[in-house]
């Protein structure tokens, strides 16, 4: 059981028989999906441009650079994914 809220969001997202088929997940804006199998991307268009298994995900503020170094038991190419803090003007 868990809370959607602001920082923390937790969505099923279904098929058109209701059966599960990923996770969505936003953690302070930060939205990730967990797929149970390769996802459609007519069925969910937000998915466009997204990086598959990223190898390290990146936090670069002015003053410091953080990062999360993930592992895959495969063979495939994994990408970098790096988020950038801006200020807006």
């Amino acid at each position: 059981m868990t809370e959607n809220t602001p920082r923390f969001q937790l969505l099923p997202l279904t098929d058109e028989r209701d059966e599960i088929k990923a996770m969505a997940i936003s953690i302070m804006g930060f939205r990730f999906m967990l797929p149970l199998e390769a996802p459609d991307p007519i069925q969910y268009p937000f998915l466009a441009g997204a990086r598959y298994r990223p190898s390290r995900i990146l936090v670069s503020y002015p003053e410091s650079t953080n990062w999360l170094t993930l592992s895959w038991e495969d063979d495939g190419k994994h990408e970098e994914l790096t988020v950038q803090w801006f200020q807006p003007r």
